[in-house]
């Protein structure tokens, strides 16, 4: 999916960095890099990113199925924010 230059592609490990920064960005009770590393690498989840062309990380969405759908976290970079990314 694409809106404007931006992707949403299904997110991995590899965005770790990217998801801490933006969670120091969004959240005053910042997750831990243990607590994404887990989300991350469940299977079963739900793992999205919103990507630029440019390869930067604005936003993203964790969810997982334990019983019932749960979101766990939602992450938009506050300069992305009102723009249909999140």
């Amino acid at each position: 999916m694409s809106e404007g230059g931006t992707i949403l592609r299904t997110a991995d490990p590899a965005d770790l960095d990217a998801f801490l920064q933006l969670e120091l960005a969004c959240h005053e009770a910042p997750w831990s890099r243990e607590m994404y590393l887990t989300e991350l690498s469940r299977t079963g989840g739900v793992r999205i990113a919103a990507q630029e062309d440019d390869g930067e990380v604005v936003g993203g969405i964790l969810g997982a199925h334990v019983g019932d759908w749960h979101l766990m976290n939602v992450l938009v970079a506050p300069a992305r924010r009102g723009r249909g990314i999140g």
